[in-house]
């Protein structure tokens, strides 16, 4: 059981590493389809992913009529962490989309950034 503060810091650390092993690996194995996709149909690329993964936790958990998984090797943990990857790669896709496509504007009052317009 993770019950100190110190503890569950060091998971959260142990859990990121995990994640980043895994993205490595995913990213070799599939390639910039993240990229290419979110290039294509924006944000609802990344969540049909994510509902993706969400629709294999329920299953999981769940277990419609008793039934166990199809696909045994995958966790609740694995599905989890795939999840939790998922969004990482969102932001990364929103800002790579944003660093190609959009011009960062200012607020004309206090010069403070205000938002990014893209173009089309």
């Amino acid at each position: 059981m993770i019950d100190t503060y110190d503890k569950e810091v060091q998971f959260f650390d142990d859990a990121v590493e995990h994640m980043k092993s895994v993205f490595r690996v995913k990213r070799i194995d599939y390639g910039p389809t993240t990229t290419e996709t979110y290039t294509r149909f924006g944000m609802v690329s990344m969540l049909t992913r994510m509902y993706d993964k969400i629709g294999r936790l329920e299953n999981l958990i769940v277990r419609r009529n008793g039934e166990q998984p199809s696909v045994i090797e995958e966790s609740i943990d694995d599905t989890l962490f795939d999840l939790a990857n998922y969004a990482i790669i969102a932001l990364l896709e929103r800002k790579k989309f944003d660093e190609k496509y959009c011009e960062p504007k200012t607020d004309r009052g206090s010069g403070e950034p205000a938002h990014n317009v893209c173009k089309s």
